[in-house]
């Protein structure tokens, strides 16, 4: 075997620009090419191709700039730059500048002749730039001793984080998968937990890839789950990339991938100068430490072989075409590689004995082999592929065209916007095949309407699968929390409150802020909650600050307290409670605190609170603090005031001395104060608004129930109120009833005035007067020491109404003789002022 390398002339103007992913050798080509009059440059990707054919229009202009590929033919008349697909570079025009990208794809079983065609064949007049992995290196050498090789650095580290779970991965992240229903399902689970995620695959069209790319690369979703057409110079703003698996089908079989393909996947995390993870995910086992220092440290195995096939084909017949396609390569480090889908298709049309009865001639057979070079854009894997190139390939044959009917009829089937994901892929790859067959000029001689509307259908369809990839797996509102957590630490994360104190993150309500907390909105999904929990309460931390300036600057107004419930607010929103405090005028306040955990602004708040707090209580209990204040000066009167502070105006009569409940009964009354039997109080403290802000203090200090007590009757039953605490909340247990303490002692100074000389029938309108039916009576006189006899119903032979109910007479004590005992006093109480008498001796 003869030197493939004797029969090339010197290359000249041939250089290899090598080396790993981020490196800028795609824009170092760019920039070559526009430097030159004219020149092309093939990609591995159709989106690729238009991605950069988008990129050279921006500064060519659109005049003179062609896009060529496989299924796009856009070629102005003053075209000079063309950026093609490899496999549609047009090698019959001659270039001052011609670049290939990923050369060392030139390996790769199904695709690598086309590279290896491109790499021996393709030449600028002035400069030719091949670009790709240095594990091609010694090929090149091998090919062409004279090439010149520049190695570029890459501009950023990649570092291995190991295997995280799906959840745990950070933002900015791409999951790769290998194939669409694992795409699917890695989507759906992101689409709860983490708001949804865009998806790029090989067999979307470009369109739809960049319309799903720009979700990604505008940040409205976190995450990119990806074939592993990612690894083909797509460039994102990719921070992580985990491998969902390690096997890919190639076509024919399940295999691993090699070191230098999860290098060029790994690859495509980090951007420009920074850098990038990597790692596994979900059932990919974590890789092995020397795989891992191969990935980090850009060292691979180089390649072997390349894969050729022979392209100087005979056209005689379809024996001599099988023959020529068949032919060894002339090199050793050429092999031939894994059998295409056009030799497959060749195959398969040649057991059609309609296909054998025309592919006759030179040029019939070359016809064929145009045909059978028709991509499989479906990739069924059946004859479903070969049915169609053999009914092309008989109606050019037959007719010397595609017919129009064919046309219309594969546009009227596929011009269908409606069904879901699956239906629409299948459209749009079959519509790819119309495109296709629309730009072979020769096929159909007036082919451009057919161009533009195959180009139209497929628009349409890839708006309407971005349109549905974007419905089933994104979760607008969830991946609006979720960039909200991303963006909060770099202070570009919006929010507001509203003034009906609604929470408002990035235009989407969360919830509504109580105090210094919030509550999710009802609306919100279940996939969307968990996000906007964690995304609200940043939020609202982040705004606390203000709210906590905006508390301290408040108006005494602009507080209040719900005294059956303990609470005080802002503003109408509950912001603290109130407990048992040191004293009974000083209750402790419990701030609410939800979110807000720095501890000084917590002190602030209290600060605030508790100077609102004695405010409100001066003011609701204002009687009560001017009393106090105007005792306190006076020595004598000092124990008095410090009681009526004790027990918010309200004193029994058994928390006074002998002393005092006689100077205020009958030698020092003191305005204001009513010096009762039972109790001395302050009318004033009585009044609704005093008395329900006092019996919140009085049950707070003792601990009893603040609900079901009304301070506006006059009396309330044992068993309707909540307690039943005597005196200390201004009623006086009477019987069954309690009785306001005012009412009581004012009916019982009466009652004492009536039976102080004789009997005396119960007073009219008594029982209307206490709130009470009549049959409490006999309880309430008992319980207030008085004696009665109770009124009977008249004979049979008797007219008139019934007889009342008599008081009797209270006795008088008899005078005191000698040593002796006084008597028993009718109206003595052992807990009234009086009690001390009963051990009084007379020296």
């Amino acid at each position: 075997m003869f030197a493939f390398a004797r029969l090339k002339p010197p290359e000249r103007g041939l250089t290899a620009l090598l080396g790993p992913t981020n490196t800028g050798k795609t824009w170092f080509a760019l920039e070559r090419l526009m430097a030159h009059p004219d020149g092309m440059i093939g990609f591995p990707l159709r989106l690729l191709a238009r991605e950069n054919y988008e990129k050279l229009v921006a500064a060519k202009g659109v005049a003179h700039v062609a896009l060529v590929t496989g299924e796009e033919k856009i070629i102005p008349r003053q075209a000079r730059w063309f950026s093609c697909t490899v496999e549609a570079m047009p090698r019959e025009r001659r270039m001052s500048f011609v670049a290939i990208d990923e050369i060392q794809l030139c390996a790769d079983p199904e695709r690598g002749h086309v590279f290896t065609d491109r790499l021996l064949n393709c030449r600028g007049t002035t400069e030719t730039l091949l670009l790709g992995a240095d594990t091609i290196r010694p090929i090149l050498k091998t090919l062409f001793p004279e090439i010149k090789i520049e190695m570029r650095p890459r501009l950023s580290s990649l570092s291995h984080i190991g295997h995280l779970s799906l959840t745990k991965l950070p933002p900015r992240s791409a999951i790769v998968a290998f194939s669409v229903p694992e795409v699917y399902a890695i989507a759906d689970l992101l689409r709860r937990r983490r708001g949804g995620c865009a998806i790029v695959m090989g067999q979307l069209s470009p369109q739809t890839r960049n319309a799903q790319v720009a979700l990604f690369q505008n940040r409205e979703v976190d995450y990119l789950v990806a074939t592993d057409a990612i690894g083909m110079g797509l460039n994102m703003d990719v921070d992580h990339v985990a491998l969902a698996a390690r096997q890919k089908f190639d076509g024919a079989h399940f295999r691993n991938l090699s070191p230098h393909e999860l290098a060029q996947i790994f690859g495509r995390a980090g951007r420009g100068l920074k850098d990038g993870t990597f790692g596994t995910t979900e059932s990919a086992p974590s890789l092995a430490p020397d795989l891992v220092q191969q990935i980090e440290n850009h060292h691979f195995a180089p390649l072997k072989h390349i894969v050729w096939r022979n392209d100087a084909l005979d056209f005689t017949s379809i024996a001599s075409l099988k023959h020529s396609l068949a032919r060894l390569s002339p090199h050793g480090v050429m092999r031939r590689g894994r059998e295409a889908s056009d030799v497959t298709t060749l195959h398969a049309l040649t057991q059609s004995p309609s296909v054998l009865s025309w592919a006759t001639t030179r040029v019939q057979v070359r016809r064929l082999w145009e045909v059978c070079q028709i991509p499989d854009f479906n990739r069924l894997g059946d004859m479903s592929h070969a049915r169609i190139c053999e009914q092309l390939f008989l109606s050019l044959s037959k007719e010397g065209r595609v017919p129009h009917d064919w046309f219309a009829k594969q546009i009227k089937r596929l011009d269908n916007i409606e069904g879901d994901i699956d239906a629409l892929m299948h459209r749009l790859t079959a519509i790819r095949l119309c495109a296709y067959v629309a730009t072979k000029r020769d096929w159909y001689p007036h082919n451009e309407p057919w161009e533009k509307v195959t180009r139209a259908v497929e628009t349409a369809l890839s708006d309407a699968l971005h349109d549905k990839l974007r419905a089933k797996y994104i979760d607008r509102i969830a991946a609006t929390f979720s960039r909200h957590l991303r963006d909060s630490s770099s202070g570009r994360a919006l929010s507001s409150i509203t003034a009906g104190r609604n929470l408002v993150i990035e235009g989407h309500q969360v919830g509504q802020l109580h105090g210094f907390g919030f509550t999710l909105d009802a609306n919100l999904t279940h996939e969307a909650r968990h996000l906007a929990q964690k995304a609200g309460r940043r939020a609202v931390m982040r705004h606390l600050p203000t709210r906590v300036q905006e508390i301290e600057n408040s108006e005494d107004a602009a507080f209040l307290i719900n005294v059956s419930a303990a609470t005080l607010h802002w503003r109408g929103e509950i912001i603290a409670r109130l407990a048992r405090g040191s004293a009974l005028l000083k209750p402790e306040i419990r701030l609410i605190s939800g979110e807000l955990e720095e501890q000084i602004l917590k002190e602030r708040i209290l600060s605030r609170l508790k100077r609102s707090l004695h405010a409100h209580l001066r003011h609701h209990l204002a009687p009560l603090y001017h009393m106090v204040e105007a005792l306190a000066p006076f020595p004598e009167k000092r124990a008095l005031a410090h009681l009526l502070e004790e027990h918010a105006g309200i004193i029994p009569t058994s928390a006074l001395s002998h002393g005092l409940a006689t100077a205020l009964r009958r030698d020092q009354p003191v305005k204001g104060l009513v010096a009762g039997t039972r109790a001395l109080f302050l009318r004033d403290m009585l009044r609704p608004k005093a008395a329900s802000l006092r019996y919140m203090l009085v049950a707070l200090h003792h601990g009893w129930d603040l609900q079901g007590w009304d301070y506006q009757r006059v009396s309330v039953r044992r068993a309707e109120g909540a307690v039943a605490q005597g005196v200390e909340v201004g009623f006086l247990p009477s019987g069954t009833v309690l009785i306001r303490i005012d009412i009581a002692e004012k009916w019982i100074a009466r009652l004492t005035r009536a039976t102080r000389v004789k009997d005396a029938a119960l007073p009219v309108g008594m029982v209307e007067a206490l709130g009470v039916k009549s049959s409490d009576i006999p309880a309430i006189l008992k319980s207030w020491r008085f004696a009665f006899r109770n009124g009977h119903a008249l004979a049979p032979d008797h007219y008139g109404p019934p007889s009342p109910l008599i008081l009797r007479r209270r006795r008088a004590m008899k005078p005191l003789r000698g040593r002796a005992r006084p008597q028993h006093i009718e109206d003595g109480d052992p807990t009234g002022p009086f009690a001390a008498l009963r051990h009084w001796r007379k020296t």
